[in-house]
């Protein structure tokens, strides 16, 4: 899905999948949530607070979160 507004220079990106909570293991409760807040820890090369510098170099911002049916990972920025 694609919404385009020429009033701001931002551009915003999310992925969204099936599979939150409702797919935990039994007798790990809470793993798919912990994986999802996990995802900003860091990432190859970067550790969390390099991976932070990075997006803030680049004036973005990433975000992730899960319900029971689906989680995300979005990110904006300039």
């Amino acid at each position: 899905l694609v919404a385009e507004s020429q009033a701001l220079p931002l551009v915003s990106f999310s992925l969204v999948v099936k599979g939150g909570s409702a797919i935990d293991p039994p007798g790990k409760a809470g793993l798919t949530a912990i994986t999802y807040a996990m995802l900003d820890e860091g990432a190859g090369e970067y550790d969390v607070l390099a991976f932070a510098d990075q997006l803030a170099d680049l004036g973005a911002s990433f975000g992730t979160g899960g319900d029971r049916d689906t989680g995300a990972a979005s990110v904006s920025g300039l």
